[in-house]
């Protein structure tokens, strides 16, 4: 449960850079906001998954980093990497 609480904190990390990188680029808020919730529903996807089908979604640093900043596209991503690793 300590590992899913870290990797909880890096995805809001992630978020928060991704944030602040977009705000300095002058990007609207409606876009930045996209991108966070994208974020944000890729990272519980990525946790529910991985309480259903451990052995192919591993909650880690990396992953989580992924989907923080990818989101949705990013959670395919993990998992067509954790089904071909």
């Amino acid at each position: 449960m300590g590992t899913l609480l870290s990797n909880l904190v890096w995805i809001v990390v992630a978020m928060v850079i991704l944030f602040v990188v977009l705000k300095l680029l002058k990007k609207s808020t409606k876009v930045i906001m996209s991108l966070l919730i994208n974020a944000l529903v890729g990272a519980v996807v990525l946790w529910v998954l991985s309480l259903v089908l451990p052995s192919v979604f591993q909650v880690t640093v990396v992953s989580s980093l992924i989907v923080g900043f990818l989101g949705v596209p990013g959670l395919i991503l993990v998992a067509i990497l954790g089904l071909l690793l």
